[in-house]
């Protein structure tokens, strides 16, 4: 039997999981492209029978006329992404199986524009990495994930091990919850680890149900060759959204950043409670500060008064909006929000403080553009001109600070671009600067104090207002390099009193533990929900 390419990975994959003494069922056979011309004892079913092929059974997924354990291995291989409640079928595959279940599902978010239509119109839901994990962990059965590759095409297969009975009329795997971002969760940026913990303290919420996910990898739109914009994004959320509420009742929707606002419309209709976490800074003056440094602001939403009163629209109409600082919050009650809740973002703590080391280093981590202030720090180590210390820049985009390195930063500056172990750069470092002209948080800041190190932050950055100033370290004013240079100077002249400032800190930073920040969350939600 010929098997086109696109089914070929798939098929090695599944064969993989079985040996040719099981006896299989696939349900949702179609043509048979998985065990079509091969030594397996199969028994396949199908809601009809397809032209080139007739099933063994005719009939619905949810309802196969079989006895319970008949097969030691069920395949649902592109099934569930077609079915009304893919929980309900699943059951019956437990039902009938005795030792596991294999499943794949097209993982659209990595699927060539020009192979496939990014929204496939037989689909009623879409799954990614995380939809995955928690519809299938719903269950409490062992299962593993990986990925399945073809030119152009990707899937998830999925195994679950039947290891122990299942009694079906407790399960309560319906989803109830929503967790959606335009980001990545779960990568290695302060908007992946607060999304991943965000994700933690929504699924912790309740017992019964579960928690939907929509994140970056199926919504963003950059990777098909298309710009990415943020109505854009909001639209394709939105048709997703609008397929997954034809199946669950959705209590609770979590957004993190973004607005979504017709995706919020959406909810709301539907009787969902819609909370946002919003980073805001201050846009008039992160505009302003582009132009300082002779750049265009490019963000088209955020000048336009008619795209800004759209993109905003969503945060307006939400139920609750979490902010992580104070000034953060005083921007989204400028916008006319109510129902702000304060919840700093949270670290993982290290388990020891390490000595402050000998040579001085002042450290910066982040991103480089011009809200984050960094050619006042490049001037005010200029105007220091210390011979015996260093300043190292890190972050993913870090290089794109050489051009202003030579014409506003003085010597010994090392540029590390992107940092893998972050440990590594906090324990080399001294005092830790964060200049930033408007930033919501700046989550690197309680990160050093965890670190026990002394930090220098700009009243722009909302996380400053964790420093308590001449105690854990200073706040000083924006656009200020001689109060920046002041303040590296003392901490270089007083070496000795570092260890105390930063000890200081790092009680601070205890509190902001992420399993203490997700009780504030859940504690927060269940406030307004209960």
């Amino acid at each position: 039997m010929f098997v086109p390419i696109i089914h070929q990975q798939r098929r090695d994959w599944i064969h993989s999981c079985v040996s040719t003494n099981d006896k299989i069922i696939e349900v949702g056979c179609a043509e048979n492209p998985i065990w079509g011309g091969t030594q397996y004892d199969v028994t396949t079913v199908d809601i009809k029978p397809h032209p080139d092929y007739m099933p063994n059974i005719v009939g619905p997924a949810e309802d196969i006329p079989v006895e319970d354990k008949s097969f030691d291995a069920v395949c649902l291989a592109e099934i569930l992404e077609h079915v009304k409640d893919p929980s309900v079928v699943l059951k019956e595959a437990l039902r009938i199986c005795r030792d596991k279940i294999i499943i794949t599902v097209p993982n659209e978010a990595e699927w060539f524009a020009e192979t496939k239509p990014y929204t496939h119109p037989e689909h009623l839901r879409y799954y990614d990495i995380w939809s995955v994990i928690n519809f299938i962990g719903g269950f409490g059965l062992e299962f593993s994930v990986v990925k399945i590759y073809a030119p152009g095409w990707s899937w998830f297969g999925i195994q679950i091990f039947k290891n122990k009975p299942i009694d079906k009329n407790s399960l309560t795997n319906d989803a109830n919850r929503l967790f959606c971002t335009a980001d990545q969760i779960g990568v290695e940026s302060g908007g992946g680890v607060v999304t991943y913990n965000e994700l933690a303290a929504l699924d912790k919420l309740w017992d019964n149900g579960r928690v939907e996910v929509i994140n970056g990898e199926m919504v963003r739109m950059e990777k098909f060759g298309v710009q990415d914009d943020p109505f854009l994004v909001d639209y394709h959320t939105d048709e997703i959204v609008s397929k997954m509420l034809v199946n669950y009742k959705i209590k609770l929707a979590h957004f993190y950043s973004n607005s979504f606002s017709k995706t919020v419309k959406t909810l709301r209709k539907s009787g969902a409670f819609v909370s946002f976490t919003i980073a805001a800074h201050n846009k008039l003056t992160s505009i302003e500060e582009f132009r300082r440094m002779g750049m265009n602001f490019p963000y088209a939403h955020i000048t336009d008064p008619r795209l800004w009163a759209t993109y905003t629209a969503g945060h307006v109409a939400a139920d609750l909006i979490i902010c992580p600082s104070t000034s953060s919050a005083n921007c989204m009650r400028e916008l006319g929000c109510n129902n702000i809740k304060v919840i700093p973002h949270g670290i993982d703590l290290p388990n020891s403080v390490k000595p402050i080391p000998q040579r001085f280093q002042v450290t910066y981590l982040g991103q480089v553009g011009p809200d984050k202030g960094l050619v006042y720090l490049l001037r005010a180590w200029k105007k220091l001109g210390l011979k015996d210390a260093n300043l190292v820049l890190a972050g993913r985009n870090a290089p794109d600070l050489l051009p202003w390195i030579r014409s506003e930063g003085g010597g010994n500056i090392q540029v590390m671009g992107w940092v893998e172990n972050k440990s590594q750069l906090f324990e080399s470092c001294s005092v830790y600067v964060q200049p930033s002209v408007t930033e919501g948080f700046g989550i690197e800041i309680p990160e050093a104090m965890g670190y026990g190190r002394p930090v220098i932050a700009s009243i722009g950055a909302g996380a400053s207002e964790l420093i308590e100033n001449k105690s854990d370290g200073f706040v000083v004013p924006i656009r200020d390099p001689d109060a920046i240079a002041e303040r590296i100077q003392w901490c270089y002249n007083n070496r000795d009193k570092l260890t105390e400032m930063g000890l200081k800190g790092r009680k601070k930073a205890e509190l902001l533990t992420w399993d203490k920040i997700q009780d504030e969350y859940i504690k927060t939600w269940r406030s307004f929900l209960e």
